[in-house]
């Protein structure tokens, strides 16, 4: 079962390679649980966001939320190797159902806020289920935090692959910077855009969350401070395995204090 999900692991690792040293710092016992967590965490976003079509993406979330709700029947090598862990053996299936509910609404919405709180109530509800899963899963949970998380996530990777409108930036914050929508094609938001973007989406740390929300926060802030430092998009997102190591022990740390 562990080989046949691999793919989807390295897939999600492929795309947020600081995450693979949480591994290190978890509770052996919750260890397979977060990568399966995460690894389906990835499908579930790119269903979402990088489907060309609407339908295709409706029609893939409510496939996942149904498997999901097979339990002992599902198809998917990743969904049976994340429901073969006892904790997410637990979850109702009506609660699996209501994932994808609220992954398929916010798919199908455009997603244009015109400021950082109407952008954090686009993400609330869908937040508000995962966080419901992440405290049945790993006994903590933050919405606030998942919701910013991501919002940071689609964010970055829209604007780097040149695609401004999907990347659910607020307008109003964008026309405080003088710009529109329309000047991301070309050019980068500059660092004061970044400033507020970071003060306004991420506030204060996330000190009641999971191991891998707290360390996903380390990530997100580093980035965005070097982004608020005038660093390209590119630089800004890359982080050193050593780098993030030690800001993941600095969360598994701080978690421990708690």
């Amino acid at each position: 079962m562990a080989e046949a999900s691999a793919s989807y692991i390295a897939k999600w690792q492929q795309r947020q390679p600081e995450m693979r040293v949480l591994e290190a710092f978890a509770a052996p016992d919750q260890r397979t649980l977060l990568t399966h967590w995460w690894a389906l965490w990835n499908e579930l976003d790119e269903a979402m966001f990088e489907l060309s079509d609407p339908a295709v993406a409706r029609s893939k979330l409510a496939w996942w939320g149904q498997d999901l709700a097979a339990g002992a029947r599902a198809q998917h090598p990743l969904v049976r190797a994340l429901l073969a862990e006892p904790r997410a053996a637990a979850v109702s299936a009506a609660r699996w159902r209501e994932l994808a509910q609220q992954a398929i609404a916010l798919a199908s919405d455009e997603f244009a806020a015109d400021d950082i709180a109407g952008v954090k109530a686009r993400w609330q509800p869908l937040a508000d289920v995962f966080a419901v899963l992440e405290q049945a899963l790993f006994g903590r949970a933050d919405a606030a935090r998942i919701a910013a998380q991501w919002q940071m996530a689609r964010a970055l990777r829209a604007l780097r692959r040149g695609q401004p409108e999907r990347a659910g930036l607020p307008l109003q914050l964008l026309a405080r910077h003088g710009l529109v929508l329309g000047d991301l094609s070309g050019q980068e938001p500059p660092s004061a855009f970044w400033r507020d973007y970071r003060d306004e989406l991420y506030g204060t740390a996330a000190e009641a969350a999971a191991l891998p929300r707290r360390a996903r926060d380390e990530f997100d802030r580093l980035q965005l401070n070097r982004l608020v430092a005038g660093q390209p998009l590119a630089r800004a997102m890359a982080i050193s395995p050593w780098r993030a190591l030690w800001l993941a022990w600095r969360a598994a740390r701080r978690g421990a204090r708690d």
